[in-house]
């Protein structure tokens, strides 16, 4: 009988490290807009003080400062916070996606008429419809 434990994250390392791979690309990709975005917006800010003729060693340039700072601040803790659990959920998905899969690969790989069995699935697993055919197909011979 099928154990339920997990003996690796990485079941399929080629198909989840390039899952997870462009779930961090779009991630940085967000990264980049939002933080162009926060520059293009501060730089307005700035270049309205100029056109204003605000001294540039005003308050309001000090502020405009300590906000953008701030700001990059916040930025880079939640972006390194969206690293960790886009890498976190992507090994989870992928996981769930590969689990299956390899089950499959293995059972018909090593499967002969003498011992067909019928397979089972994981709780969260997906593609659960594949083993489901599989048995049904397994039936059908015996």
């Amino acid at each position: 009988m099928p154990s339920n434990k997990r003996k690796s994250i990485l079941i399929n390392p080629k198909f989840q490290t390039t899952f997870i791979g462009f779930a961090l690309l779009a991630s940085f990709l967000n990264i980049s807009i939002f933080l162009g975005s926060n520059y293009l917006f501060f730089n307005k800010f700035e270049a309205m003080g100029l056109e204003y003729g605000i001294p540039t060693n005003s308050a309001f340039f000090s502020f405009i400062n300590r906000q953008k700072s701030t700001m990059s601040e916040i930025f880079l803790a939640t972006s390194v916070i969206d690293i960790l659990v886009i890498v976190v959920l992507g090994l989870i998905f992928s996981h769930r996606i590969s689990g299956p899969l390899r089950r499959l690969e293995k059972f018909l790989l090593e499967a002969s008429v003498d011992n067909l069995h019928s397979l089972n699935t994981r709780k969260n697993d997906y593609f659960p419809e594949l083993i489901t055919a599989l048995n049904s197909f397994i039936k059908r011979l015996k």
